[in-house]
């Protein structure tokens, strides 16, 4: 799928997973306080399918199947036994537990990233008939540019050199300033993890840039994200127009004209050897 194309699904899914109707108003439950999934997780479920198959694809295709690009894509989800981590890669990684993430389906990564407590229930993908448990990687992992360069690095760094010099350019795209999400098993835990998620984000973002200054400085990174979108939900559907108009306000404003030419410049023809790397968070 192209990048408008995944925009345009986007969109229409928006309308589907967060319809007002299928909401349940109580974001906990009454006698002992844990948080339960706002939204139907089967209705969510199927209209991942749905998008695959309008894709071309079929609905059980692995997200290790007959890769037609030569882009390695990675996924990141969160573990609910532990809480660390996880990279869904549509690519064989040497030392992991391979028999797994090959059987791996792409609407299983799908729902695994976006399960959000309070809103989806967790994703459980059966392996050997046993489930392993995924979350949204939202508390923590906001910002998941040190992860991707991390990935980044084992994949395609050479021995000797340093991996800032061979990025021609990495992006980093967030949603907004920040958008408060709910997370955890209980009212206190969700209150908590709202906190965290708000100032982690950006102070990534601010890490990142901090440590990799000279790459910043001869534009090889840039971090692109709307102003404040705090007054819009996660789930708010029917904002959707607002959303459109900050983010084309905010692509207007003659700064981040410049910023885009940058980038431009930097990128360079598609064609290019270089290393080209493209991240999506979801602040």
């Amino acid at each position: 799928m192209t990048v408008e194309q995944c925009i345009e699904a986007y969109i229409v899914l928006m309308d589907v997973i967060f319809d007002p109707k299928d909401r349940a108003w109580l974001p906990f439950r009454v006698r002992n306080g844990k948080v339960k999934p706002r939204y139907k997780t089967e209705q969510f479920e199927q209209a991942i399918k749905q998008v695959i198959r309008n894709s071309g694809a079929m609905t059980d295709d692995r997200f290790r199947g007959d890769k037609q690009s030569t882009c390695k894509t990675v996924v990141i989800a969160m573990t609910a036994e532990c809480a660390t981590p996880i990279r869904f890669t549509d690519y064989h990684k040497l030392g992991e537990h391979s028999n797994f993430y090959n059987e791996v389906r792409i609407w299983e990564v799908a729902r695994a990233t976006s399960a959000a407590t309070s809103f989806f229930a967790p994703m459980k993908i059966k392996h050997a008939g046993e489930p392993r448990c995924f979350l949204d990687a939202g508390i923590g992992h906001n910002n998941p540019v040190q992860e991707l360069y991390v990935e980044a690095m084992s994949e395609l760094g050479k021995p000797g050199s340093h991996f800032d010099d061979q990025i021609r350019v990495l992006v980093s795209i967030g949603t907004g300033k920040p958008i408060l999400q709910n997370f955890g098993k209980s009212v206190t835990e969700v209150a908590k993890s709202i906190v965290k998620i708000a100032t982690e984000t950006q102070s990534t973002a601010n890490t990142f840039g901090l440590t990799h200054m000279d790459l910043a400085e001869r534009h090889g990174y840039f971090r692109f994200n709307p102003p404040d979108l705090s007054g819009v939900l996660l789930d708010e559907a029917s904002k959707k127009d607002i959303i459109a108009a900050c983010t084309e306000d905010y692509g207007n404003d003659p700064e981040m004209v410049k910023t885009v030419r940058q980038w431009v410049a930097a990128a360079g023809s598609e064609q290019s050897a270089s290393t080209l790397a493209v991240i999506e968070d979801f602040s």
